[in-house]
């Protein structure tokens, strides 16, 4: 199984625009792969603009700045905002997973708010016993305080950063204590050396910064190795 992480790109970019399931202002887009052993969930950034006075986009903000670490069971203690997100989705959609989905390999992915969302779910979904095959996160906020960033999720985790892009370092300031798991893989895209700015935040810029990226080093893939040797290739 070779999961792209271009094509998880393709599937963040487009739970802006689409999505499957609904929960609270928590907007996931499922796209089961063509082999149909595996399933992808991408859950939607913060809305901005046009989206953000139109539609629920302030109660992402909102989520967003409930920055206070909240003691939990699956991942010590992790930004509030983001944790409580993520159950949310597993106490709605681990239940159609359980009956639809048994066996299936999760594959996750998101933007801004939507990859630290799905990263925390992604932890747990392997407490409860789900298998995941990866996660790829594009400007990613900080997900785990003190202690936590030592914790190695169980499934392989990149997380790009394009540019400067200020909200891949967030929180910040007395909440610097906060980070991601022990085991992420860090890659950075785009044009470097910049202050910080949230500009290079632009899911535009990623997709640009990916692809100028991927023509100097190669694709960048999840290759399954460990968790399925099912040959199924995908695009999005």
């Amino acid at each position: 199984m070779i999961m792209k992480h271009s094509d998880l790109l393709h599937l963040a970019i487009q739970s802006y625009h689409r999505h499957t399931v609904l929960i609270g202002e928590l907007e996931v887009l499922i796209h089961h792969t063509p082999c149909g052993k595996h399933v992808v969930f991408a859950v939607r950034g913060s809305e901005t603009g046009d989206a953000f006075r139109q539609g629920s986009g302030w109660k992402d903000w909102l989520r967003d700045i409930r920055i206070l670490p909240f003691k939990n069971k699956h991942m010590i203690r992790a930004h509030s905002g983001f944790y409580k997100g993520a159950k949310e989705l597993q106490e709605s959609i681990g239940i159609l997973l359980s009956e639809r989905s048994c066996g299936k390999n999760v594959w996750l992915t998101g933007h801004s708010l939507g990859a630290a969302v799905s990263l925390a779910w992604g932890k747990i979904l392997i407490d409860e016993g789900f298998s995941v095959g990866g996660w790829a996160g594009f400007g990613c906020p900080n997900l785990l305080y003190g202690a936590a960033q030592e914790l190695v999720f169980p499934f392989p985790c990149v997380a790009y950063k394009n540019g400067n892009d200020i909200v891949a370092s967030v929180p910040r300031g007395v909440f610097k204590r906060y980070g991601l798991p022990a085991n992420t893989e860090y890659i950075s895209i785009g044009e470097q050396g910049k202050r910080p700015n949230i500009y290079d935040h632009s899911y535009a810029l990623y997709e640009i910064g990916l692809d100028t990226y991927e023509k100097q080093f190669g694709e960048g893939i999840f290759d399954g190795k460990v968790l399925s040797s099912d040959p199924c290739s995908h695009k999005a």
